[in-house]
């Protein structure tokens, strides 16, 4: 049996996750972080595990916090999980959070300094980073078609730009 495979968006609220997930829909199983924000404990890792056991194609998924809590549990369990990082610049955070109504300055330095966490963490593991239209346009170039787990995580990953 191919390894299973899971492609895990990270990156801070309004960095653009979601859009991402939606436009590559045809192509991988997304599974919306939102759908589960009242549910209980690791209902999506569960869910996620379920899915990436049960389809035919990649799964992906997003995490606007902790990597870790829903990467290790997915790899503990078998499954091969390549993490891409959305990095956007403060101006576009900054309009984003206002097309939503909240305006929290203090919790916009909050995404900003958490962002470079994951920049630091992308440079260290060399997993792709880039705006929302770049980890776009570098997940619609993969065949998720014609590899195994391992062979698209390999492709998955790439230079950060600095």
């Amino acid at each position: 049996m191919p390894t299973k495979h899971v492609v895990l968006l990270a990156g801070v609220p309004a960095s653009g996750k979601s859009w991402v997930c939606e436009q590559l829909a045809s192509r991988f199983l997304y599974v919306p972080h939102d759908d589960f924000m009242d549910a209980p404990g690791d209902a999506y890792v569960r869910h996620i595990f379920h899915a990436a056991r049960t389809q035919d194609r990649p799964v992906l998924a997003e995490t606007p916090f902790s990597v870790s809590k829903i990467r290790e549990p997915l790899e503990a369990h078998g499954l091969f999980v390549t993490v891409v990082y959305l990095r956007e610049s403060e101006r576009v955070l900054r309009e984003r959070w206002h097309a939503r109504g909240l305006v929290s300055a203090p919790t916009i330095a909050g995404h900003v300094k958490r962002q470079e966490t994951y920049r630091v963490r992308a440079l260290e593991t060399g997993a792709f980073m880039g705006t929302s239209a770049q980890v776009l346009t570098h997940l619609q170039s993969l065949d998720v078609g014609a590899f195994d787990g391992a062979a698209l995580g390999r492709l998955a990953s790439g230079k950060v730009p600095e």
